[in-house]
Formats: C-alpha cells, sequence, structure tokens
C-alpha cells in the first residue's frame, strides 16, 4: 500500500518529491530492524509485528489524510519495520524451525503466500481508489487491515490456548 497508493496522495498535496525517500523507508527500515527481531522469539516478534502494522498504516493514514510529511514518513517506517523487520523475519525462522528437512521448500511456499500478500492489496487498493478515491480507499484498507489483523490474533490466541491446554 505504501509503495502503490501514497506515491499518488504525496503528489495530489505538493509533495512528490518526497516519493522516493517513502519507498526507501518502505524496506531500509524493516532492514535496520531485523537486528532485533533476531534477538526476539519467533512469537514475540511475529505480535510485536501484528501491533505495529495497523499503528503504522493509522499514522500513515493520519499524516496522508492531513498532509503532514512527517506522519506520512513516521507511518512508513514503523509499517516497514513492522513488515519488513519483525514479522518477515521471523515468519521466515519459524517456517525454518518449523520443517528442518523441508527448510527450501518451507521457505518458497511462505514467499508463495507472502507475494500474494503483497499483491492483492495493492490491486485492491487500486480498485478502491479508482471506485472512491485515494483517501477513502485508504480509509477502507485501513477498517479491513483492522478487521484481519484481529481475527488472525483471536485465532492465534485460540490455538495457543487448545496448545497449552493439550500439554497440561
Amino acid at each position: 500500500m505504501t509503495i502503490a497508493v501514497v506515491p499518488l496522495e504525496l503528489e495530489a498535496h505538493g509533495l512528490g518529491g518526497w516519493t522516493g525517500l517513502v519507498i526507501f523507508l518502505a524496506i531500509f527500515i524493516g532492514f535496520l530492524c531485523q537486528p532485533v527481531a533476531r534477538r526476539m522469539t519467533n512469537p514475540k516478534a511475529l505480535a510485536l509485528g501484528f501491533a505495529l502494522v495497523p499503528l503504522g498504516y493509522l499514522v500513515l493514514l493520519v499524516g496522508v489524510w492531513t498532509g503532514s510529511l512527517g506522519l506520512v514518513l513516521a507511518g512508513t517506517g514503523v509499517s516497514s519495520a513492522a513488515s519488513y523487520g519483525f514479522t518477515y523475519l521471523a515468519a521466515l525462522s519459524e517456517v525454518a524451525l518449523r520443517a528442518p528437512d523441508n527448510r527450501a521448500r518451507a521457505a518458497a511456499g511462505l514467499f508463495v503466500y507472502a507475494y500474494v500478500g503483497f499483491s492483492v492489496p495493492v490491486i485492491a487498493s487500486g480498485v478502491l481508489a479508482d471506485l472512491f478515491g485515494l483517501l477513502p480507499a485508504m480509509a477502507i484498507f485501513f477498517s479491513i487491515q483492522i478487521v484481519i489483523t484481529t481475527a488472525t490474533v483471536v485465532f492465534w490466541k485460540r490455538l495457543s490456548s487448545l496448545r497449552a491446554s493439550e500439554l497440561a
């Protein structure tokens, strides 16, 4: 979403010259967070990523809404830390731990899901932007993101409770 829609919104606010920095931040901040993520357990890094994704996107949305470059950059940085820093690294590590004899296949499967996860929201946000405009599309995207994140966390907690009760 950051790479697909935000440059258009920045241009609409006369801030198109900052697009390169936003895209750079969208990737580089996550890279900088990977050493921190490596020191965490996978479940903690994933939980932090799940919390930071909607938070970062909310800051980004408010920044686009108000035309605040600082908030756009901060939201981009937080989203990048969540996605490329904590969630990506923890997911890759978790997949490798769960499939020690088939790490390459497991990693390939993870990347298939990751690319679907990257492409579907971009396509959907483009359709929403064409139908409703950029800012409403971002707000709709944020609402959907909150619903999916909440459902994932609820499922994750129930699964953890089931596993804990099986071990007891």
